[in-house]
């Protein structure tokens, strides 16, 4: 009788991953743009795919540890015939990097979004920029290449003053999709990158995407410089408190108009002229801000008063030699603290031996007399009501004259998809936030191929969200509930223990998939073809 042999090795949600990827046309384009020359058996559209699946592949497994992380994956199935996982090695890696790095990883990308644009895959209506910084572990000084980034000191998110970091702008559609990356020096300032950035997006991106296309930032964005750099480009941003237009409007007693869309939202309208662009301002009131930063006032006015009554008997505690000096010291100290105010105000005064000696004084004996501040500690109330007029504000302003209100909200709303998108980036069952890499060439290269394992992912998750819509059908979340709006992080769970069966008898090879429910296959035939091919 011929022996069995049986492996079996995970597929996960690998196979999705590797179907998006396809879709998209991804490899197809890399190996176009920059075909292999050297001796790996593994092209470079093939090391990125594998890059994007070990990033996407939440195990918490840094990314440089390659063959590792595939040992136990169906490699065949996901890369083609005769791709093992020693194939997928640091070499090829490295190679594949240095080629991206050489090429520009910038224009690579680009050069992939335009692909997915003009294959109708990405509706765009709303493009989201924002920067943020990255941390690495090492000093990075005599790096390889003169032309690369600058890694060094600068303004760290992460609060990690101790190392050096590099900057990365990212530009993502109203879905969250990746629509432009670029890397930063370390010490890139956010007003000046963001405004090169979208100078950028509008040299390729703006004949191929939708019409009346929209720019959205946030408030270190609006100054007179960028404002006045966007033109007639549809524009809308978060003004800065800090502007004096804009405190004496947060802090207006104007009338507020409910909004036709959601209730917990009012508006008030101006028009302004601010880098000399004529611009809509909408003072809007949140509801549910106003509950949380309400929490926040309050603890806020405690940590204040603890404060101010520390300071208060230090102030008692001083001495002065004449009374004017005693009332300018108290009258400076009153006017620093706006939150409070003082009743029982008085100066005690007090008459001493100048030597400092105890005992009734002589008839020649010098004395002196000292001046000390009494007075009572009570909370401004006026002050305290005119500050509380501002929470659960904010001012959006637009230079398109004609948006509502409610449009303005829902396109800046958005904005929290390009900071997501951040959080991806930094997650550390990802591991790209911890970065290795001996040469900050292939770490922008890396960054690139990390955007596009976002782009994969966001992707994916808005496909299936829009097709469980049109179907009307559902999948279970976390608490077995039907949803027809997973995240694409829990229907990979749902994929966990999907298992690639290798079955050998004599010189026969069966090669089945285990473990499938009809859970997995609905989510498969919602996302399509070139996912479902790998798991049939």
């Amino acid at each position: 009788m011929d022996a069995t042999n049986i492996q079996t090795s995970s597929l996960a949600h690998y196979g999705i991953v590797a179907g998006i990827y396809d879709e998209l046309g991804i490899g197809d384009l890399i190996d176009s743009k920059i075909p292999k020359i050297s001796a790996y058996k593994v092209s470079h559209g093939d090391v990125v795919k594998s890059l994007v699946i070990n990033g996407i592949g939440f195990v918490y497994r840094q990314l440089y540890l390659f063959p590792d992380f595939f040992e136990n994956l169906p490699t065949e199935r996901l890369f083609g015939p005769g791709i093992l996982p020693e194939h997928l090695n640091q070499y090829a890696v490295g190679e594949t990097l240095d080629q991206i790095y050489e090429y520009g990883p910038t224009t690579l990308y680009t050069e992939v979004v335009l692909k997915i644009f003009k294959k109708d895959l990405m509706k765009t209506q709303y493009i989201h920029v924002d920067t943020t910084n990255f941390s690495v572990h090492g000093d990075y000084e005599g790096c390889d290449g003169t032309d690369a980034f600058e890694i060094t000191f600068g303004h760290p998110k992460d609060g990690r003053w101790d190392l050096k970091r590099f900057g990365l702008s990212l530009a993502t559609n109203q879905n969250g999709i990746p629509v432009y990356t670029e890397i930063l020096s370390g010490n890139a300032p956010d007003k000046g990158t963001i405004i090169q950035s979208i100078e950028s997006i509008k040299k390729y991106l703006e004949d191929i995407a939708q019409k009346n296309l929209y720019y959205v930032a946030d408030s270190s964005f609006y100054t007179k410089d960028n404002i006045g750099a966007m033109g007639v480009n549809p524009l809308i941003s978060r003004v800065p408190a800090m502007l004096n237009s804009s405190k004496d409007l947060l802090y207006d007693n104007v009338p507020l108009t409910p909004s036709e869309m959601d209730k917990r939202y009012s508006f008030y309208e101006t028009y302004v002229t601010y880098g000399d662009i004529e611009q809509k301002w909408v003072l809007i009131r949140s509801e549910h801000m106003l509950a949380k930063q309400e929490k926040s006032f309050q603890k806020r006015l405690n940590r204040e008063e603890e404060r101010a009554r520390k300071e208060l008997r230090k102030l008692q505690s001083e001495e002065y030699f004449c009374e004017d000096d005693a009332r300018k010291a108290f009258q400076e100290w009153i006017e620093a603290e706006p939150f409070f105010e003082f009743e029982e105000i008085s100066i005690k005064t007090k008459i001493r031996r100048k030597d400092g000696k105890r005992g009734r004084p002589g008839n020649n004996t010098e004395m002196e007399t000292t001046y000390k501040v009494r007075a009572k500690l009570v909370f401004s109330d006026k002050y305290i009501e005119y500050k509380k007029k501002k929470l659960g504000r904010f001012i959006l302003a637009t230079n398109d004259l004609n948006m509502k209100p409610d449009d303005l909200l829902k396109g800046y709303k958005n904005q929290s998809k390009v900071e997501r998108g951040f959080r991806f980036l930094k997650d550390k069952s990802f591991r790209v936030a911890e970065v290795y890499l001996k040469k900050k060439e292939r770490i922008e290269a890396l960054m690139m191929v990390m955007v596009i394992a976002l782009m994969i992912y966001n992707y994916a998750e808005q496909k299936l969200r829009e097709n469980l819509e049109k179907s009307d059908k559902t999948v279970p979340d976390q608490k077995r509930r039907p949803t027809k709006r997973p995240t694409m992080k829990w229907c990979f769970v749902l994929f966990t223990g999907v298992t690639e069966v290798f079955t050998k008898i004599g010189t026969e090879k069966i090669a089945k998939i285990a473990n499938m429910t009809e859970v997995l296959w609905d989510i498969l035939e919602l996302l399509g073809k070139e996912c479902k091919k790998y798991y049939v």
